[in-house]
């Protein structure tokens, strides 16, 4: 049936294109840079390298695009009417190798069969892995992305491709973070009433186990762009495994984490593989640890469901916390605080412990959206090392309009924020505004929500009450 089903996108959606390809590119490629088509033999192995993408506006074979990446010392080329989309196949043909020089070709090729202009429009890095009649491809394009790509070969005059997109554009298993409830320290959670965990201090993400069992990484953040973010070739050491057959086929989500802490866990994912698993491999790995799975059930029976998974290597349970001790324990040794599940409500709970923090105002920055016009955030310097901290959160819409209408009042002032803990670089982790320092110098201000700050303009200080305003 898949034969069947490949004949017929074949026949139906490609062949025309093909066809038409083929009148276009024929055999030929430009004649600057030229070099004979070499022999693409396998690899048996993912290689590194480098691709390119060039826009082609020639005069004879029209628009079209040009891909090319690395291979022995030359630019292997292909050239096809559009480059595929996500889940897209587009036939492409394979064009004479190009000199490596080419690769950051841009302008104008003046006459002969390429006669016309070339622009880059993407290049980054790749993985790639040649077999008998196709490669695999990842690509890694300088804006951050990720596409995984097939060419496969066909038989038949100008040396057919198929070039083949499988990147998923949004998944649907796609969903929001969970709105979490900041709780106090001292929050009684240790009831039947509760099912409390530590909260691990990581990135969220989605392990996608295909039907196969092959597992994908996927951010539950979506790139600029609207593409997903995949990082499971940087947990090689987890997507390798052989997963449970139960799990085939799910979606589970979690947290990644490192024992150094959230940056050092940050500047793996953000690496680019190779150096993600040699730096793992020199300080430790990455590790999952699931809080969640697309069955619908208790928490207490996922967390049953997902017994088999934890028994992987780098993947684990969160400890369950029974007590204020527990989460005691945890603090003592730098953990980031817990989460508290509502068992009757749904609400979740977020338990953290938080300092003081005093900041100078050195800048107040216009927000966006519904905070158009109005305080985005306040940017605070710390008194005794000079670091910058941005804190954006904490304040009311009536705060935030007033701080923006008078912004010459409240740089150099001191205010207080809470927050986690600073970061290697100084600044405050997760802070949110608490107060004016008493040793600041400006007017006190409490505006009720809606009110216009003009009408206490020159008070000194104006008190909300159920009534209303009070001055």
């Amino acid at each position: 049936m898949r034969i069947l089903r490949f004949v017929r996108i074949l026949s139906v959606k490609l062949l025309p294109e093909i066809i038409r390809s083929l009148v276009y590119f024929g055999t030929k490629g430009s004649e600057i840079y030229l070099m004979n088509k070499s022999e693409i033999l396998k690899t048996n192995e993912w290689k590194s390298s480098r691709y390119v993408v060039q826009e082609h506006n020639a005069e004879r074979a029209g628009l079209h695009y040009d891909f090319r990446f690395e291979h022995n010392n030359t630019l292997l080329s292909w050239a096809g009417r559009k480059m595929p989309a996500a889940n897209e196949i587009r036939g492409f043909f394979r064009q004479s190798d190009h000199d490596i020089s080419y690769f950051d070709f841009e302008g104008i090729i003046p006459n002969g069969y390429g006669k016309g202009t070339v622009k880059i429009v993407e290049r980054g890095t790749c993985l790639y892995k040649i077999e008998n009649d196709h490669i695999s491809m990842i690509l890694y394009p300088d804006n951050g992305n990720r596409y995984e790509m097939t060419l496969i070969q066909l038989k038949g005059k100008g040396d057919p491709w198929l070039f083949n997109n499988h990147t998923i554009s949004r998944p649907e298993f796609w969903k929001e973070r969970a709105n979490y409830k900041l709780a106090p320290i001292d929050k009684d959670v240790w009831n039947k009433n509760y099912y409390v965990t530590e909260k691990y201090d990581g990135a969220n993400y989605f392990m996608v186990i295909n039907d196969k069992g092959k597992v994908s990484f996927i951010s539950r953040r979506i790139s600029v762009d609207g593409n997903t973010i995949h990082k499971e070739d940087q947990l090689i050491h987890i997507s390798s495994q052989k997963i449970p057959k139960k799990y085939w086929g799910h979606v589970i989500q979690g947290e990644i984490y490192h024992d150094r802490g959230a940056s050092f866990a940050s500047g793996i994912l953000n690496s680019k593989p190779p150096r993600a698993i040699n730096t793992q491999n020199e300080f430790g790995h990455l590790k999952f640890v699931p809080f969640d799975c697309d069955i619908e059930s208790t928490p207490i029976e996922k967390r049953i469901w997902l017994e088999e998974l934890c028994e992987l290597e780098y993947i684990h349970q969160p400890l369950i916390l029974k007590s204020k001790h527990d989460l005691d324990n945890v603090l003592n040794r730098g953990g980031e605080g817990a989460v508290a599940i509502d068992l009757n409500t749904g609400e979740i709970w977020k338990i953290k412990k938080e300092d003081y923090f005093d900041l100078i105002v050195v800048e107040i920055t216009r927000g966006k959206g519904r905070n158009k016009n109005r305080l985005g955030a306040l940017i605070g310097k710390d008194p005794s090392t000079g670091s910058l901290t941005n804190v954006g959160t904490g304040f009311s819409d009536s705060q935030r309009e007033e701080i923006y209408l008078h912004k010459e009042r409240y740089i150099g002032q001191k205010f207080r924020t809470t927050g986690m803990e600073k970061t290697d670089k100084g600044s405050i982790r997760a802070p949110r505004f608490k107060d004016w320092h008493p040793e600041s110098d400006i007017p006190v201000y409490e505006y009720a929500e809606g009110a216009n700050p003009e009408d206490v303009e020159g008070t000194k200080y104006a008190i909300i009450t159920k009534a209303g305003w009070k001055k």
